[in-house]
């Protein structure tokens, strides 16, 4: 679960999943510019495969922020997480 920075409430991957699904079912884009991270490779594996098993099922192209903690190289930490068919963009 993740809480938004107003502390409002918690949300979890599979909602933010769900939403971007929903854009993808009513836009040829969709974007998320968005710091979601996971310290364990692993997590990130199963991000990915469980976005791409739901984006996949539209005709959308997602674009997703390499992250957002930068400035630098090192803040695009987030390689793992994607969706495989996802454009993933940068800025230094």
């Amino acid at each position: 679960h993740f809480v938004d920075e107003v502390g409002s409430r918690a949300y979890t991957i599979a909602e933010v999943t769900r939403a971007l699904l929903a854009a993808g079912r009513r836009s040829d884009v969709v974007n998320l510019s968005y710091s979601l991270f996971f310290q364990h490779p692993a997590a990130q594996v199963a991000m990915s495969r469980m976005m791409t098993a739901a984006l996949e099922k539209t005709e959308a192209v997602y674009f997703f922020s390499a992250g957002n903690n930068g400035p630098g190289r090192s803040s695009m930490n987030r390689a793992l997480l994607y969706p495989q068919d996802a454009v993933i963009v940068g800025a230094y």
